[in-house]
This record gives C-alpha cells, structure tokens and sequence, in this order.
C-alpha cells in the first residue's frame, strides 16, 4: 500500500484527503505526521508499502522517531527547497531505523534546533540491510550541532549509503559525520 504524508496547511491536504479517502478496510492513507504513519495498522512490515512524503513537508521531531516495520519505503518527493524537511530539536537521534531492509529516501535535514542532538540518522544495532538514500544535512549552525550526522550502530550488516551530502557551519563542528559504533559486515558507501 501507499501512504501519503502532507502538513496539514498545504493547500492540496483536504483534496489529497477526499481522493483518497479510508480503504474499504479502513485504512487511512493521508496522514501529517510519521507518528501517525507509523501508528497506522495498516502500514505493515515485509509487504512492499510505502510511505511518500509529498513536496513541502516538514517535521519537527522532539523525541527519536523510530521506524519499526522491516521492508517500508520512506520516500520523499521534491527537490530543492520542495524537498521534505525534518528538524532535531532534541538531544536524541532523528530517525532511528530499527528493523531490517528499511529504505530512508529523498529527505533533508535541517540544523538540529537543540544542541548535541545525537544524529539526523541512526541505523540500530542489528538492522539488516537498511538504505539511506539521497540525503542531505546541515549537521550544525552557529550555536548548535549534531554529535554525528548518521551512526551506524554494531551489526547494522549490508547497510547502503548513497548520495549522501552534509554540511556545517564554520563556528560550531559536529563530531563526525559518519559514526561506526561497533562492529559491522558489508557497508556499501557511494558519494558520500
């Protein structure tokens, strides 16, 4: 299935909601939120969903968001400043991925609104296969950073990283830009 995430203010959100309205099994498909998303019953692991972040969006995130069902597809649409946007403002992780074969698409990252936010994105210890794709970041503006801008954590095997492209201000660095927090096989990494 295809889910579609939108704030709420855009001016197609109420139209987006009448062309696709609840499933014949109720399934709500428009959302404004990843909790929301992620809270959906039908958004189900191993099946081939995916999750399309329209042009325009952002989110402020204030806790981790962790993304839990193996084998969905997080893909942002948009490019340049269209492209989905989504603000730490938390010292914890920005998007933790935590289960395998996950795809991170499309997104940006704008400098964390906290200071010593610990990461834009976390694969977790044993996710399996994961892909983080076409991302950029600004791991850190003139008071606050990202302690790493992605951290790969231990057994995090077969991860793929590609397209990835970070920045940070000339005052304040962050502490890495890619972290290995333990031992992992098979990490594919192109333009970087």
């Amino acid at each position: 299935k295809v889910f579609l995430l939108a704030n709420t203010g855009a001016p197609y959100f109420g139209q987006l909601q009448q062309e696709f309205p609840p499933d014949k099994d109720g399934v709500i498909r428009v959302h404004s939120t990843i909790t929301s998303v992620i809270d959906n019953a039908g958004l189900q692991a191993a099946r081939g969903d995916v999750v399309l972040a329209l042009p325009g969006f952002a989110e402020t995130l204030t806790a981790a968001m962790s993304l839990t069902l193996a084998g969905v597809h997080w893909l942002g649409v948009g490019k340049g400043n269209a492209t989905p946007t989504i603000t730490v403002n938390a010292a914890t992780h920005g998007i933790a991925i935590a289960a395998n074969n996950i795809t991170f698409e499309n997104f940006k990252f704008a400098a964390p609104g906290t200071d010593a936010a610990l990461s834009m994105i976390h694969i977790d210890d044993d996710a399996v296969g994961c892909t983080i794709k076409d991302v950029t970041g600004i791991g850190s503006d003139d008071t606050n950073n990202f302690v790493n801008c992605i951290a790969i954590g231990a057994r995090a095997n077969d991860h793929r990283l590609e397209n990835i492209r970070l920045s940070t201000s000339k005052t304040v660095a962050v502490t890495n830009f890619l972290n290995f927090e333990g031992p992992t096989s098979r990490s594919y990494i192109g333009g970087f």
